[in-house]
């Protein structure tokens, strides 16, 4: 099959696959049985993304990023290094390699997404959209299931309230509650792409969705994630009567829950009533779940230095393995937060590797707006470790995916840019410049004005990361993997 052009539109089966495929990604929960092996529908996507990239012929790693494959080295490292111990040390090896088999497949969907990153570049207004309509059906869920009483496959009964919480066709609350975060921060780097219209109601959505996961922590980046959006279009001033009259509606439909729970009380209504109680909580250490991620923490850093186990660690998932039970009454047996769980599982070599391979990613597109995604997703792994799915790792190929978007496409596009000169919506690594006068303005005006709310965000949030990290509630692989 001949190479197509970078430039040539996608075929409209390759766009379809690709949305096909990101649909899988927003059902985790959903388990399918081959055999001894238990597989995700996400699994599935690597099938498709495969054939896709197969077909096509044209998407690789750029010849202009080669930190993209120093960033694969590291993430192989740190997944070796962690299989080691997953075969060598961890006390319950063949649960250990069954979800290494998940964590690898979630690597390669990763390069896959990154490697087909200009169709999915062409395709985002229809993937915000496809994600708006799902968990818009999820939102329905909800109300179904508080209308009633009755729980469904979309909500999960609050341990502390009367409450359902959505959790759509994820594992629990938290996880679907980072997938909206992160989705919308990826959004925001696309933002120049994505229909205005589609931004907005993915936004309207997405704040309900959100507000009813009861993840406290999600709620702050979500915050951020809103006032980035919103900065950057008034500096465009572009689309604001699309913009004003859903931001109304969405603000009525919040003022509308929260005042008629004030009227009756919040000890006789549910969502009011985890509504302040989370608020009220978000620094206390003393119980819930800020007590239980605490002792959790201190106990699994004393697991590594009494055994010495720094150098080894325990294996995937090792802290269920080592522990029979919680550090309190109402906890399970397991280590909630990433940053510890990365040298908890394979040893201090496999935690450097991850955190070094997250911070290249990072800093080497920070300048294209990723900042929002990498410090959501920083707090968000806080709280709930959720890489042992596949959506943070799909949705960070497709934001890093942006700032690097090919040599030949690149090249394409500055030779249409120097005889046009600089588009407003041109992407900045594409932007060609003409004499030094020129290029000293062009990056004056990037410097200004390219991405205005992600340095905000990223400010505001880090800053609040110790109280709200501790405002996520229980995760329960334990239970369910």
């Amino acid at each position: 099959m001949p190479s197509r052009h970078p430039t040539e539109p996608p075929r409209p089966g390759y766009k379809l696959s690709v949305l096909l495929a990101f649909s899988f990604i927003f059902m985790p929960a959903v388990r399918i049985g081959i055999g001894p092996l238990t597989l995700l529908p996400e699994h599935l996507s690597a099938l498709i993304l495969l054939t896709v990239l197969a077909r096509s012929r044209r998407y690789g790693f750029p010849k202009s990023a080669p930190w993209s494959r120093l960033w694969l080295a590291l993430m192989s490292l740190w997944w070796l290094f962690t299989f080691i111990a997953s075969v060598v040390v961890a006390e319950d090896p063949s649960q250990s390699l069954r979800l290494m088999v998940w964590i690898g497949m979630n690597l390669i969907i990763a390069v896959m997404v990154f490697m087909l990153r200009e169709i999915i570049r062409s395709t985002m207004s229809q993937l915000i959209g496809l994600f708006t309509i799902l968990l818009a059906v999820t939102i329905g869920g909800w109300m179904v299931a508080q209308a009633t009483g009755i729980a469904n496959e979309f909500v999960e009964s609050d341990y502390a309230s009367e409450l359902f919480r959505l959790e759509g066709l994820f594992d629990e609350p938290n996880l679907l509650a980072a997938f909206i975060v992160l989705t919308g921060a990826t959004m925001y780097v696309f933002r120049r792409e994505v229909s205005p219209r589609v931004q907005w109601l993915y936004l309207l959505v997405g704040s309900f969705g959100v507000y009813l996961t009861f993840t406290r922590v999600a709620w702050a980046c979500w915050v951020f994630v809103v006032l980035a959006i919103v900065s950057s279009e008034i500096r465009r001033r572009t689309r604001w009567g699309v913009a004003v009259p859903l931001l109304i509606v969405g603000a009525a439909g919040i003022v509308f829950i929260l005042s008629d729970s004030s009227l009756s009380g919040s000890a006789s209504d549910p969502v009011l009533g985890a509504t302040t109680d989370r608020l009220a909580t978000l620094l206390e250490f003393d119980r819930g779940t800020g007590l239980t991620r605490f002792l959790t923490i201190e106990s699994a850093l004393h697991d590594l230095s009494r055994n010495e186990a720094w150098i080894g660690g325990y294996g995937f998932n090792g802290y269920t393995q080592v522990h029979d039970a919680g550090v309190t009454s109402y906890a399970r047996a397991y280590l909630p937060t990433l940053w510890v769980a990365v040298f908890y599982d394979g040893g201090i070599f496999a935690g450097i590797a991850f955190v070094l391979a997250v911070l290249l990613a990072w800093l080497k597109t920070a300048r294209s707006g990723t900042t929002l995604f990498f410090v959501s997703f920083a707090l968000l792994a806080s709280a709930t470790n959720n890489i042992w799915f596949c959506f943070p790792w799909a949705l960070g190929a497709v934001a890093v995916g942006y700032a690097v978007r090919g040599d030949r496409a690149s090249q394409t596009q500055s030779s249409a840019t120097a005889h046009t000169g600089p588009r407003s919506d041109d992407h900045p690594t594409t932007q060609s410049t003409r004499g030094a006068t020129h290029s000293s303005k062009t990056a004056g005006a990037d410097a200004s004005n390219d991405f205005p709310g992600s340095d905000v965000a990223a400010v505001g949030a880090v800053g609040m990361a110790t109280a709200f990290t501790t405002g996520s509630d229980r995760f329960k692989h334990g239970e369910t993997i």
